[in-house]
């Protein structure tokens, strides 16, 4: 199983922990499952997967869905803002920030 992290700002502090189009990827960037033991970076939607037990992550998701809508950002769910083609570590750690997660 991956590291333990006990919050989103602290599993996106580096860069190379995070990934688009994918929940998770290895270090060559094949896709693995979120717990692999490969795994080492992880799309948004993952990382609140990872950090968090299932109730509290469907809290931390309306939170961040909630930051996206006062950016004036519609999106249904965080899967769809991390993959846009557009959107930078930073604009991750932002939201994350915003959110208070």
């Amino acid at each position: 199983m991956t590291k333990k992290y006990k919050s989103l700002q602290q599993l996106f502090r580096k860069e190379s922990r995070w990934t688009q189009c994918a929940y998770a990827r290895d270090k060559e960037g094949n896709e693995v499952p979120i717990r692999s033991k490969r795994a080492v970076c992880f799309c948004l939607s993952a990382g609140v997967e990872l950090v968090y037990s299932p109730n509290k992550g469907r809290e931390v998701r309306e939170h961040l869905i909630d930051a996206l809508a006062r950016r004036r950002l519609q999106y249904i769910n965080t899967t769809l803002y991390n993959d846009r083609t557009d959107t930078t570590i930073e604009d991750i750690r932002s939201l994350v920030k915003e959110a208070k997660v």
